[in-house]
């Protein structure tokens, strides 16, 4: 065993441990990792380009421009960074449960439905800052989400272009390709 902690474990060690501000911090420095990721998976030459000096807000744009991301969720992540960036520039701005909330209302709607179904299954109320955290937690998870169907979508079309270009080179039709 490698005794490294599982990212899972990481990521509520970081975010979870019922600071807001941290929350906030290494909450942002996550989603942005998984925009660098999921930018990197769509690229077919992602090793040409430098992407960690681009703005949060063009990550974002840029990935759901990708077809990654709904255009109704971009508007958490911006969110998000108006929250990060009230901190790292304010060394005295308190983040308060209104901050919570219009992150909770910022989140698209397929957030809103894994956000649902993470709190109706807890059986304890959620209170500040909880509700921040799985808000994090969920736009997270959604972006490993759409990045790996998307790369499970692009496995299965190029082992069907394999496919076609075999059968047209030995004068066969292909399966399940029509007019073949």
């Amino acid at each position: 065993m490698s005794g490294e902690q599982p990212v899972e474990d990481r990521f509520f060690e970081d975010v979870g441990d019922g600071s807001p501000r941290s929350s906030v911090l290494f909450g942002h420095l996550w989603l942005e990792a998984e925009l660098l990721n999921s930018l990197r998976a769509a690229m077919p030459f992602p090793n040409q380009v430098s992407l960690i000096r681009l703005p949060f807000d063009l990550k974002v744009g840029l990935v759901a421009a990708h077809g990654l991301m709904a255009e109704d969720e971009k508007g958490a992540f911006k969110r998000l960074n108006v929250l990060r960036n009230r901190i790292v520039h304010d060394l005295h701005y308190d983040l308060a449960e209104k901050d919570e909330v219009d992150l909770l209302n910022s989140l698209g709607k397929r957030h809103r439905v894994r956000f649902a179904m993470v709190v109706r299954n807890d059986a304890e109320p959620m209170i500040f800052p909880d509700k921040l955290q799985m808000a994090i937690n969920v736009m997270r998870t959604s972006l490993q989400l759409d990045r790996e169907a998307a790369e499970a979508a692009h496995v299965r079309l190029r082992a069907a272009a394999i496919r076609v270009q075999d059968a047209v080179r030995n004068g066969r039709p292909a399966d399940g390709v029509p007019g073949s």
